[in-house]
């Protein structure tokens, strides 16, 4: 039982906003290591390049970006 733990998992699951979503999810990891340390033996990685004109593309920790929620404004690449 770990309020500190379960309390940014539960505001996780209702949040919808990215970043602030994102940052729910590392207060509870860093509360889980505080508890229970551990030797990460491997850890998944995503990196993505996304041009400064596409919106509605957030880092999460599934990797899956829905195209409903993408828009791309108007631009001219040089």
């Amino acid at each position: 039982d770990n309020p500190a733990y379960e309390q940014p998992l539960v505001q996780a699951q209702h949040s919808t906003a990215g970043p602030a979503r994102m940052a729910l999810f590392e207060r509870a990891e860093r509360a889980l290591g505080e508890r229970m340390p551990y030797i990460p033996l491997y850890f998944y990685t995503a990196d993505s390049l996304v041009k400064p004109w596409v919106r509605g593309w957030y880092p999460n920790l599934m990797d899956l970006h829905p195209a409903r929620y993408i828009t791309i404004l108007q631009h001219t690449e040089h």
